[in-house]
């Protein structure tokens, strides 16, 4: 992955008010592995978070290697989950060339954490 500097971007909406805030992303491996491609995912950001995760779609897409293990919390409490490290590179090239993300399982149908 080439290193780039970073820029701000912007979500708007048509609607008055936004209920979810996602935007398109890429994610690649940022350990070595074999498969460092970037792969398109849409993020959903959670601003009163004080981490963040991937699923386990992103894992498996991107062939990422777990490099440790790690608390996440949600509202029921916390699990160990495997941590990773990643690229992310967001709309108008604002990447963060390496980030550590924990694996998220969904506790509720419709919840993960």
């Amino acid at each position: 992955m080439t290193e780039r500097r970073g820029s701000a971007f912007t979500v708007t909406s048509n609607a008055s008010l936004l209920n979810v805030l996602m935007s398109p992303c890429t994610v690649s491996s940022a350990t070595g592995a074999a498969d460092e491609r970037a792969h398109p995912f849409t993020a959903i950001w959670d601003t009163g978070a004080t981490n963040s995760v991937i699923t386990q779609d992103v894992v498996d897409a991107c062939g990422l290697v777990a490099i440790g293990m790690d608390k996440v919390y949600n509202v029921g409490g916390y699990a160990i989950q495997e941590t990773y490290l990643v690229a992310i590179e967001l709309p108008n090239e604002a990447a963060t060339p390496l980030f550590a993300l924990r694996r998220a399982n969904c506790w509720a149908k419709q919840t993960c954490s």
